[in-house]
This record gives structure tokens, sequence and C-alpha cells, in this order.
């Protein structure tokens, strides 16, 4: 390498030959703003994408937790009439216990079967996961810990649910939260 560098013309420090370094250092600026301004532009296109896709997610999902709400008391109401049948077959054979206390544990059954807990949260956490989509700053930490409690508030459904129609839902439901939860890792 010195011997290349040693030969004549390979490196010349005549003072024709310097460039103008101030000159050289505005067009270098110059280009660097130029690229930033396209590198922030870009970020902003792909954010606006971004929020599109997940408030696409959002809205579906809150259809489905809309599905879900709709349907919940007939799903009760049918649970509890099953009990009661059941109950009243097993109380024909024995007289051991009373009926009023057998209507509690039906009901308190009943009730541990309801999920409308879950979905006012699910709601809460969709509001919260909009409001967040217009604020401006870093919110991909609050996404990802929202986007956490919705799955956990959907699985929760579909451990207390037996209905087939709902556990169907709580499936489609998980598709969309994963979705989210993909794009939630794009975003700062």
């Amino acid at each position: 390498m010195d011997t290349l560098l040693g030969l004549p013309g390979v490196v010349s420090s005549r003072e024709s030959e310097q460039p103008d370094s101030k000159g050289q250092k505005k067009a270098i600026l110059k280009i660097v703003a130029a690229g930033l301004a396209q590198l922030i532009e870009m970020r902003q296109v792909e954010g606006q994408a971004i929020a599109k896709d997940l408030e696409k997610n959002a809205k579906a999902l809150a259809r489905i937790v809309a599905k879900v709400d709709k349907r919940m008391p007939k799903v009760v109401k049918e649970h509890q009439k099953g009990l009661h049948a059941r109950v009243a077959e097993l109380l024909k054979a024995s007289n051991s216990a009373q009926a009023p206390d057998v209507s509690r544990e039906i009901a308190l059954l009943a009730d541990r079967l309801d999920v409308a807990e879950e979905t006012s949260r699910l709601h809460s956490h969709l509001d919260q996961l909009d409001a967040f989509l217009i604020e401006s700053g870093p919110v991909g930490r609050k996404l990802d810990f929202l986007v956490q409690e919705i799955f956990r508030e959907i699985n929760t459904i579909g451990s207390k649910c037996s209905d087939a129609q709902v556990a169907h839902w709580v499936v489609e439901a998980k598709t969309f939260v994963e979705r989210l939860r993909e794009q939630v890792q794009n975003v700062e």
C-alpha cells in the first residue's frame, strides 16, 4: 500500500486540486437534510398506514365483542334452563336437596358463565386504543400493553363460555388481536 501511495499522481496535494471545503460542506448538509426530510415523510406515511390497519382490526374486534354482548344473555338463560332440567331429574330420584338451595346454586353457576365484565373491559380497552392512535409522541409500549390486556380478556371469555358460537367468535377475535399485536411491534 505504501508503494502504491508513493507513486506520482496517485495522491496529489497541489493547492489547485483541493476541493472547496465550504462548498462541499454545504452540499453534504443539503443532501443530508433532504434525505432526513424524505425519511420523516416516509415514516409519517408508514405510521398513517399502520394506524389505519390498527383501527380496522380494532373495529372488527369491537364488532365481535358486540356480538358476544348480544348473545350472552341468551346463552346464560339456556344454560340455566339446562341446569334446572338436570337438577329436577336428580331431585325426583332423591329429596335430600331443598329447591331454594338448588336454585341459588344454579344462579351462581350461571353467573360464572356471564362475561359482561370482560366485554365491558374490552370496550374500554378498545376506546383507549382509539385514543392512543390520535395521541402524538411514542405510544408503542402503551399499545403493546393494551393489546396484551385485550388478549387476556378474550381468553377469559373463551374459558368462561362453553357456547359454540361464542367460541367461534373468540377464535376470530384472537386472529384480530394477533394482527394488532404484529402491527404494534412497528410503533414507537
